[in-house]
């Protein structure tokens, strides 16, 4: 077995524990592809020292030469069994070299933090921005229907995911705790938010959001429109003072559900998604759903 005391990262992701899970992570590609890794990035709260206690670890794997679908598929079935047997939550992607050759995402490039390896990200080019304005709009579609588990296909206005339900629908996805406890939680509200945010600042203004702790300011300075609140209030109160959580305190929880309705009446399929079809991508399932914030 791969000892993971010789792998020693180039820094710290903040937390002695995750670096931990990263080590083991970078010992155990090893022995699964061996020889091939060749650098791991942090993304998210972990690269821009703004994680809370409930933040998720993004990793991003990048891997020599270019993969086989069979060497794809082992690689897929490994991290699926890593993140589901590691306390925490875990969002690890992986990309190849060549694949990397067409453009790197700015969520990597300009968001990403070298935390193992070879720093490839520096000399490869940065994607074009219509391919992320197209990334980024299809992923948001696909948010839109399968985060909130909505039927397809989508039309305009959407109701709520769950009208009777006393958050209608957006806190669905399960929360891990610092103490070990699993609870409903609000990450997908901030994921579907965000991301079509980031869509919209790139297919509007013609600029790269990279980073989460970005996508409100930039929103507000490059659209500015009355979606710019709903972005500070995320900011404010689900990632800030409630780390994901469902408040107990009912003024709160009043406060939640306020936005949550206004998440409704912004989401911006109307005015943005369905109008920009980029080669008729708008009105079929992706293949695979989007990477995690």
């Amino acid at each position: 077995m791969t000892n993971i005391a010789e792998f020693d990262l180039v820094a710290s992701t903040g937390s002695a524990r995750m670096d931990g899970v990263v080590r083991r992570l970078i010992a155990e590609m090893h022995a699964v592809l061996p020889g091939r890794l060749r650098a791991v990035y942090v993304l998210g709260s972990y690269a821009d020292a703004s994680a809370v206690s409930t933040s998720d670890l993004d990793l991003e794997l990048i891997i020599a030469d270019r993969l086989r679908d069979d060497e794809r598929t082992r690689i897929r079935a490994f991290l699926a069994e890593y993140a589901s047997s590691t306390e925490g939550e875990l969002d690890i992607g992986c990309a190849d070299e060549d694949g990397l050759r067409a453009g790197v995402s700015p969520t990597l490039k300009l968001g990403g933090r070298l935390r193992w390896g070879a720093d490839l990200c520096q000399i490869l080019d940065l994607m074009p921005l219509a391919a992320w304005t197209r990334d980024r709009m299809h992923t948001s579609y696909w948010r839109l229907f399968g985060l909130f588990s909505r039927p397809l296909p989508l039309a305009a206005p959407l109701d709520y995911p769950d009208p009777a339900d006393e958050f209608f629908g957006y806190t669905r996805r399960l929360t891990h705790l610092p103490d070990g406890r699993v609870v409903s939680g609000t990450r997908d509200l901030m994921r579907a938010v965000g991301w079509m945010a980031t869509a919209l600042v790139a297919y509007q203004a013609g600029q790269y959001v990279a980073t989460k702790r970005d996508c409100a300011s930039m929103y507000r300075e490059y659209i500015g429109d009355q979606w710019s609140d709903l972005l500070d209030e995320l900011a404010l109160w689900v990632r800030g003072d409630w780390q994901y959580r469902i408040p107990a305190d009912p003024e709160e929880r009043a406060r939640l559900r306020a936005i949550c309705a206004h998440t409704r009446v912004r989401e911006p399929l109307p005015d943005g998604l369905l109008r920009l079809r980029a080669g008729g991508t708008t009105q079929r399932r992706p293949n695979r759903p989007p990477e995690g914030d």
